[in-house]
């Protein structure tokens, strides 16, 4: 088998190469920047999503913008506010830890217990606004989608900002004419939608 070399123009095949290149690069432009404009309003929308649930918590929405403090709220909207601040230790403990001890193995264990403390952070703030643990799960594995669900659903907050203080206060569950038991901050039927009577 021998090649034939006389045929072979180099100037042609440089040419075609980048043409190519050219080509690729216009495409891979295009799929970048409208892959950044994409994930640009995902996150608009997942920002008014966790106003809509500030709101909902009777909580001002502006308070989700300022950074630790917006934070500080999210953890006590799902009634574990204690969750935050031993989040914040582990954070130190995470930072200091390894330059003292001089072994990885605490910040281990460390991811451990912050991993612990999220999930426990996700059922929580699932079950503040009466959901279950299939929705915990998701909010879990499909965190952003399942927080616009959140904000953007018809789900309402039921779980009571500072639970202590607020206790004496709470109104007490009612029960509707189609037999559905319903959270004592509901005006109407969850089942019927009939008004409280």
């Amino acid at each position: 088998m021998s090649f034939d070399l006389s045929s072979f123009q180099p100037d042609q095949l440089t040419r075609q190469l980048e043409d190519a290149f050219r080509s690729l690069s216009a495409r891979s432009f295009l799929i970048v920047w409208g892959a950044l404009i994409v994930c640009l309003l995902l996150a608009v929308l997942y920002f008014i999503a966790w106003c809509r649930i500030f709101i909902k918590a009777n909580l001002p929405w502006e308070r989700m913008f300022v950074p630790v403090y917006g934070d500080f709220w999210q953890y006590n909207i799902a009634d574990c506010g204690w969750v935050f601040w031993i989040l914040v230790a582990c954070g130190i403990f995470a930072a200091v830890l390894p330059v003292l001890l001089r072994s990885a193995i605490p910040v281990a264990v460390l991811g451990l217990v912050i991993l612990f403390l999220q999930l426990l952070y996700m059922r929580k703030l699932a079950a503040a606004f009466g959901r279950g643990i299939g929705f915990t799960f998701g909010l879990i594995f499909l965190h952003p989608l399942f927080i616009l669900i959140l904000g953007f659903g018809s789900s309402e907050f039921s779980g009571s900002l500072f639970p202590s203080r607020s206790a004496a206060h709470a109104p007490s569950k009612w029960t509707c004419s189609c037999g559905m038991v319903n959270p004592g901050i509901k005006n109407y039927c969850i089942n019927c939608q009939q008004p409280r009577p």
